[in-house]
């Protein structure tokens, strides 16, 4: 590195590793650091005397040819016509100057590491190869992910005694890749939420989720019933008083106050009396806590999601009037994004929270898409129709209100689709094979033509069908008129 006095114009280089013990001795008044890559030295009026010595004056130019420095400071600021830069030749030399400069380097060349092989037909050689390939191509989190699991293949596949250095590098990519996934899986949530958020349904999304969220309890179940016939339960406990009089009574026992013990006991009781017709795990949506406002934000995606049938001729509030149907403040299954069930002639259905995550979006997306990438069936019906809490709050409605006694839509469906087959009008994307018949033939058509999920069994079925059918971007005539037809009936639309 080059510094020049201020005063002198003298060149100073100094070597890299001396500069901590330089920086200590010199004054940033005398010295200004010089950084410029085409400045090099060079004769003027060059040429040997009569003893054979060279004569001249030694400057340091630099790529526009200027005199920045040597010969005393004196020629500082003066511009050489005819000099040859590193950057240009500026005009032919005199024949007086000897231009003395630098050797020039080529840049040197990116040297990839050269990664180990074990030799061909060891055992391991097929999945080292394989994990060495991904790593190349490794960009997207989906494709880091590829690249890990190969490299655990790998080194699981290679004899670690025989070929430590394979096995040690295979586990630092395995290493690698781990924490590349992480980063990039990151970086892609992130940007999804962002185009998300400005997209109309990230509008329409934050606008539904926000609905609920001053409003009391009674507020939001005369709301409810009013405008949809929908009965809206809510969890009897106070968590968070429960908690603190436990606490309290524990204290007290311990202290040997039986008696006021017992009636702390007593009042804890009462603050985590739950409400018979719901799950264990339920929520008061008059609590200001964060599980009651996951509740609070689900119902407003089940107003938004009847508000939006209703829109598009479905009659929410007379369907609900044939039967009991009642929003449960509960998590629901961990194993499942939604759940329904009946109980003394009241049809419940709860949505689990997570769906308001945007990274649950994401992953039902990227599921979607290795589904489709391997030629597979869709799972949901969801994935067809790209809306995951809405297909999954219209999918356990249907349970809950088509399972009514006085209702019975599985059974009815059942009926309808032996008719089409019978009759040869379950048609769709794919033609049912003719080596199939009666249920499996039938089966093969709601696999391809609703889901995979739709094919566990016909109450299935029926839920899959109405959140297909109710879907907004749903196209009139995609299924027979009498399945469509049979929505309709359940949903009241005309």
């Amino acid at each position: 590195m080059k510094f020049k006095n201020i005063k002198t114009g003298n060149i100073i280089n100094v070597h890299h590793r001396l500069l901590p013990i330089f920086k200590f001795v010199i004054r940033s008044d005398e010295y200004v650091f010089l950084n410029d890559d085409l400045e090099h030295w060079i004769t003027l009026n060059g040429g040997k005397n009569e003893k054979g010595e060279g004569k001249g004056q030694h400057v340091l130019i630099n790529g526009s040819g200027t005199i920045i420095g040597g010969a005393g400071g004196k020629l500082n600021g003066t511009t050489l016509g005819g000099v040859k830069t590193k950057s240009k030749d500026v005009a032919k030399p005199k024949e007086s100057e000897t231009i003395i400069t630098e050797p020039e380097t080529e840049p040197e060349k990116e040297v990839k590491p050269k990664v180990p092989q074990i030799p061909e037909g060891k055992s391991g050689d097929f999945h080292s190869k394989t994990a060495n390939e991904l790593s190349e191509n490794a960009k997207t989190s989906s494709q880091h992910l590829q690249a890990k699991n190969a490299h655990a293949v790998a080194a699981n596949n290679i004899s670690r005694k025989e070929f430590p250095e394979i096995w040690a590098h295979h586990y630092e990519q395995y290493k690698y890749h781990e924490e590349e996934y992480k980063k990039t899986k990151n970086e892609e949530s992130k940007k999804i939420k962002e185009e998300f958020k400005k997209s109309e349904e990230g509008k329409q999304f934050t606008e539904a989720k926000n609905k609920y969220k001053k409003q009391t309890y009674q507020q939001i179940k005369d709301d409810f019933a009013k405008n949809f016939n929908l009965i809206i339960e809510n969890g009897m406990g106070e968590e968070k008083k429960a908690q603190e009089k436990w606490k309290e009574y524990v204290k007290l026992k311990m202290s040997g106050n039986l008696e006021e013990a017992n009636k702390v006991y007593s009042e804890y009781q009462q603050f985590s009396k739950k409400n018979p017709l719901l799950p264990k795990k339920q929520y008061n949506l008059n609590e200001k806590n964060v599980s009651s406002t996951y509740m609070r934000e689900i119902l407003g995606h089940v107003d938004s999601s009847f508000s939006d049938m209703e829109a598009r001729g479905f009659d929410i509030k007379s369907a609900m009037a044939k039967g009991k149907v009642s929003f449960a403040p509960s998590p629901a299954s961990t194993k499942s994004y939604g759940t329904a069930w009946q109980k003394d002639g009241i049809g419940f259905f709860a949505i689990n929270p997570t769906l308001l995550k945007e990274s649950t979006l994401l992953e039902i997306k990227e599921r979607s898409q290795k589904r489709k990438e391997k030629g597979l069936p869709v799972w949901t019906v969801d994935e067809r129709m790209g809306d995951p809490l809405r297909s999954t709050i219209v999918h356990e409605v249907s349970h809950a209100l088509g399972l009514q006694k006085n209702i019975n839509s599985p059974d009815k469906l059942g009926n309808t689709l032996q008719k089409l087959y019978d009759e040869g009008k379950l048609v769709g994307e794919k033609p049912i094979p003719e080596h199939l018949k009666g249920y499996y033939a039938i089966n093969y058509w709601i696999l391809h033509n609703i889901s995979e999920y739709a094919t566990t069994n016909i109450k299935e079925t029926d839920a899959e069908l109405c959140a297909y059918v109710t879907a907004k971007n749903y196209v009139t005539g995609t299924l027979p008129k009498e399945l469509e037809d049979h929505v309709y009936e359940l949903f009241g639309k005309k």
